[in-house]
């Protein structure tokens, strides 16, 4: 008996989280805020994603951006970026690659040879061809053809490149010795596109099904430079109020009648209302065979970039 219940005690330890968490995430709703605020020209964006009690906070500004983890509202993790620190990063990254490769920055890697390139054409026919004088033509002679050596003895015909002795370029390689991987495989990317539609739409719907928009709240503060202008526009906002309240709209405008200004300061919330259900369709999507063949198309296409 207790050999049955130890097998059964296992399992039932790995299955009931797993419910749990599934019970957890179908019934509590994933919501986001998004904070749009334009003040004196200097405008900040605030995105914040919150499920129970986890959320991630990002804001985004002229200067940078920041970026937290908030556990039961309050900030337990925090990073900040700005766009000095990203170009410093960037150019340390250039620099050690070029300490690996040998090549200061900014220079371009010398060309390798490559097999798939086509061979330099051989001309030696052309000059052995044009090396002896062509006989004199009467007038009303029919004139000799130049293809074809004066003693008599037929030469080869030239390819159909127009260059005698020049090869054949590969089967699948442009004439000029590009590899044909640089440039994009466009049956493979719209039989991809094509097997991805019914997948992409399916998320799309569950998406769209389970999203709500919970309302907007704020202020906009408008003046236009001229008082008759802003009056008139404030009233045909006022008249029009009660349609944007039905719809949860809730923004009050400030008018300013003695100089030209435009402020913002708008929050938009919505949620999801079963994420489960969402991420059940994304898995779906990014399990589907043509996500992995697409997948391998981007890698092929790189690597061609690459070699050429």
């Amino acid at each position: 008996m207790d050999a049955l219940l130890i097998p059964v005690f296992v399992l039932i330890s790995l299955t009931v989280p797993v419910l749990l968490g599934a019970l957890l995430l179908y019934a509590i709703p994933v919501r986001a805020a998004v904070t749009v605020v334009l003040r004196d020209k200097r405008q900040t964006q605030v995105l914040v994603i919150s499920w129970w009690i986890v959320g991630i906070r990002t804001s985004g500004t002229a200067e940078g951006r920041l970026t937290e983890v908030l556990i039961a509202g309050h900030a337990v993790f925090s990073r900040t970026g700005s766009i000095e620190q990203d170009g410093k990063a960037g150019e340390e990254s250039r620099e050690r690659r070029a300490g690996s490769t040998g090549i200061p920055p900014g220079e371009r890697m010398p060309d390798q040879p490559s097999a798939l390139h086509s061979p330099q054409p051989d001309t030696s026919l052309l000059r052995s061809s044009r090396s002896e004088p062509l006989p004199p033509v009467t007038p009303g002679a029919v004139a000799p053809d130049i293809t074809t050596p004066v003693t008599g003895a037929p030469s080869a015909s030239p390819p159909a490149t127009g260059i005698p002795g020049a090869s054949k370029p590969e089967t699948g390689t442009p004439a000029t010795g590009t590899p044909a991987a640089v440039f994009p495989d466009i049956g493979g990317i719209v039989n991809v596109v094509q097997k991805l539609t019914g997948p992409v739409g399916s998320f799309s719907t569950a998406f769209w099904q389970q999203s709500r928009f919970v309302d907007a709240r704020g202020t906009v503060t408008l003046g236009l430079g001229d008082p008759v202008l802003t009056g008139e526009l404030c009233g045909m906002y006022w008249a029009s109020r009660f349609v944007l309240l039905a719809s949860r709209i809730y923004v009050e405008l400030e008018p300013v009648f003695d100089r030209t200004v435009l402020g913002l300061d708008i929050t938009v919330r919505m949620k999801v209302k079963h994420p489960l259900l969402v991420l059940l369709a994304g898995l779906r999507l990014a399990l589907h065979p043509a996500i992995r063949e697409a997948a391998g198309i981007a890698m092929r296409q790189s690597r061609g970039a690459a070699a050429s």
